[in-house]
């Protein structure tokens, strides 16, 4: 399916609000230990989404070259837009919590920065495991 510029940010709203639902599920916080602080969450729903994006990016095995084009494309778009939800909904997150205008881009800088580490160290290690049993 190609997912246009309209289609895809809708999709991704969908798509953003399920992995935020999944990623304040209770188990996560009892039973495997993350933290239940802003960053505990914070990593949570970047575990959820990467794991999104990763299938996005997988799901053209087993089909011909042009369908995975064609299809591919609109699964960039969709991830895209997923990317930028996240942001958005981010940058609202952390005006909510009081930082001021002038330090949201640098903090927001900072969630970047700490995306790249979690992926790399803490996400899709140990947690990968426990939230791949819980997808």
């Amino acid at each position: 399916m190609i997912f246009t510029g309209g289609f895809a940010r809708r999709a991704a709203s969908g798509l953003y609000g399920r992995a935020v639902d999944a990623a304040r599920a209770p188990e996560f916080y009892r039973g495997y230990g993350v933290a239940d602080t802003i960053e505990g969450r914070y990593e949570m729903i970047v575990l959820h989404i990467v794991l999104l994006l990763f299938r996005l990016r997988s799901s053209d095995q087993g089909r011909g070259p042009d369908r995975a084009r064609d299809s591919g494309k609109g699964r960039a778009r969709l991830a895209q837009a997923l990317v930028d939800f996240m942001a958005a909904d981010l940058d609202r997150s952390i005006r909510e919590l009081g930082v001021g205008d002038l330090s949201v881009s640098r903090f927001m800088k900072r969630l970047g920065e700490g995306l790249r580490i979690c992926v790399a160290q803490r996400c899709v290690g140990a947690l990968g495991r426990a939230a791949a049993q819980h997808l």
